[in-house]
């Protein structure tokens, strides 16, 4: 559900994850590093989404490492508090979201 990425997205820790639903819904370029993934289907093994599995390859995992060791410290900086600023957006949106069904349903 992505809870681990949103509490690094609220700490500001610069976010490493996978490109692929729902992952990359938390994440994007301009906001953490993105690795590469191909979908893998589960034949119904799973209890909810679309039943699509994300296969990583270690390569890919390293070229991910490998593109933030040569980010200089103020570009991840600069990239973790864009997340953590995407983060309360988000937050502060779902919580507008949530008192206006709060009021709709005490209607």
């Amino acid at each position: 559900f992505g809870h681990y990425i949103n509490q690094a997205r609220a700490a500001g820790a610069l976010v490493v994850t996978t490109n692929a639903a729902p992952m990359n819904e938390f994440v994007d370029e301009s906001s953490g590093v993105l690795i590469g993934a191909s979908a893998r289907g589960t034949n119904g093994r799973v209890m909810m989404g679309d039943g699509t599995e994300w296969d990583v390859e270690p390569s890919a995992i390293c070229a991910g490492m490998d593109q933030v060791l040569a980010m200089t410290p103020y570009a991840r900086q600069k990239m973790a508090q864009e997340g953590q600023r995407k983060y309360f957006d988000q937050l502060g949106y779902f919580r507008a979201q949530m008192n206006d069904l709060r009021d709709w349903l005490r209607q």
